[in-house]
């Protein structure tokens, strides 16, 4: 032997929850119960399914995955809808405003409805859309966001600005002046 090794060294075989020499660390997943170093427990991480790591001390969780944030993962990202609670990879799905791969609004809120339970309205719609979903065009504009029609701007020749909101003819034109455009 060379001098200062030592010929046999211990080590634990940890619980699932413990890593260390001496299972003395949490492992990646759990948390410290109480902040207790010694002779507290580690205890699962509470991520509702969206994350495997939190912070030894806190709890709090790690790297949210699935659109979700908080600390517990229990929030739907900006822009995303759901209940975040539920522990499924899809618990958060992106706003439909009108559409997910054709979103108007930068944001959703969920609201509770009598007949539908708990749904969502879309808000800050941009583009030039209105509406509870941004469906539909806002007052001086026209088109079909339904059928992924951009809003464009009516021309009634700076009269009126309302106009039909499928074809863009003007509704009402002022200053004597008629014609789908108030031409």
């Amino acid at each position: 032997n060379a001098v200062g090794t030592m010929d046999h060294i211990e080590k634990c075989v940890c619980p699932d929850n413990y890593v260390g020499l001496s299972c003395e660390k949490c492992a990646p997943g759990y948390r410290r119960f109480m902040n207790k170093i010694y002779m507290g427990q580690c205890l699962k991480c509470n991520c509702n399914g969206h994350s495997d790591l939190c912070d030894t001390y806190t709890g709090e969780c790690l790297n949210c995955q699935h659109n979700t944030y908080g600390p517990q993962c229990e929030k739907c990202l900006r822009g995303f809808t759901g209940n975040a609670t539920k522990g499924t990879d899809q618990d958060c799905k992106r706003c439909e405003c009108p559409y997910a791969d054709y979103n108007k609004a930068e944001t959703c809120a969920a609201v509770r409805s009598s007949n539908h339970g708990l749904s969502y309205v879309c808000e800050n719609c941009k583009d030039n859309t209105d509406g509870y979903k941004c469906h539909k065009c806002a007052k001086g504009y026209y088109g079909d966001p339904l059928n992924r029609e951009p809003c464009k701007k009516c021309n009634c020749n700076n009269n009126e600005l309302e106009c039909d909101p499928n074809d863009g003819s003007c509704l009402t034109c002022g200053y004597n002046t008629e014609g789908r455009n108030c031409e």
